[in-house]
């Protein structure tokens, strides 16, 4: 099992990595786009920095190029031959967080992706993407009306003018359904629960375990899972912290639960409103990580 957290040894918000190391084995390595875009140089510069630091301390590595945009994904081939002397470390690749992609759109950046790294002269590696809850609720949903399926249907990402937020669950759905035979090797789901929740933790914990488990059903059975969990406040909208640390079984159990989950990812550890600053959200996911990593 690959356990990290994000944010905990990064320029931007700090070094915390000798905070996590007892209870981490991985480190997240996330090209920022908004540095990405400004300054591509570096950031390459920033990434290669912690993917040493990840090799000095022994950690395997998770890598989030961020491809959201196509200049986004004019710099992956740079970056990815900035991580060939790390490429042994990286378990799984992160393609995006959190697109709204067709099926169309979601192969043909997965194309592009496997053949930067085929260029670099670099060996495969599992490539996924993170999905909100939002984005995945839509499977269950009405059918979209015939309006809303003609972006869709030509190709289009679910950026385009006119599409809401069921039609990004429609297009989940899609890029779901055909998964194991276009490229999407895994699948990152979000465990979170919509802020601020319930002030009873029972409620909370069961919208959250229903969720995932209806989520993970419907993932393929040839796709391996990534889960994301909620250990930060919610940029301050969650303001119990107590109902919050509980919120953080459920992803754990969930991860032992399924063979198929290759890695669990808490967010965020030293952004504000992170675990860092929530000292009952820490203690809880360092003792969860400790479990899940098989450590006594």
């Amino acid at each position: 099992m690959n356990v990290g957290t994000y944010f905990s040894s990064t320029e931007r918000y700090g070094r915390f990595e000798g905070e996590v190391a007892g209870w981490t084995n991985t480190e997240y390595l996330w090209l920022r786009r908004d540095t990405l875009r400004t300054d591509p140089k570096g950031m390459i510069q920033a990434l290669v920095a912690q993917a040493k630091r990840a090799t000095v301390a022994d950690r395997k590595i998770h890598l989030n190029v961020n491809g959201q945009e196509p200049s986004d994904l004019a710099i992956v081939a740079d970056v990815i031959r900035a991580m060939k002397p790390f490429w042994g470390r990286v378990v799984a690749v992160e393609v995006a967080d959190e697109p709204r992609w067709t099926q169309f759109k979601t192969t043909q950046v997965l194309g592009k992706v496997r053949a930067a790294i085929k260029a670099a002269g670099l060996g495969e590696r599992p490539l996924g993407i993170v999905y909100t809850q939002q984005q995945f609720h839509g499977i269950e949903g009405a059918a979209l009306s015939a309006q809303e399926m003609a972006p869709l249907a030509a190709g289009h990402s679910i950026d385009w003018p006119g599409l809401t937020g069921r039609a990004s669950g429609i297009a989940l759905a899609d890029a779901l359904g055909t998964a194991a035979i276009k490229g999407l090797d895994w699948i990152g789901l979000e465990g979170y629960v919509d802020p601020p929740g319930s002030p009873n933790s029972q409620a909370n914990v069961d919208t959250l375990t229903k969720y995932l488990k209806r989520a993970m059903s419907a993932v393929p059975k040839t796709a391996q899972i990534v889960l994301v969990g909620q250990a930060y406040a919610r940029n301050g909208a969650w303001t119990n912290m107590r109902t919050l640390a509980a919120l953080q079984k459920p992803v754990a159990d969930a991860a032992k639960a399924d063979p198929r989950v290759i890695g669990v990812n808490w967010f965020s550890y030293g952004r504000d409103s992170g675990a860092r600053q929530i000292p009952l959200v820490a203690q809880q996911i360092k003792k969860l990580s400790v479990q899940l990593l098989g450590k006594k």
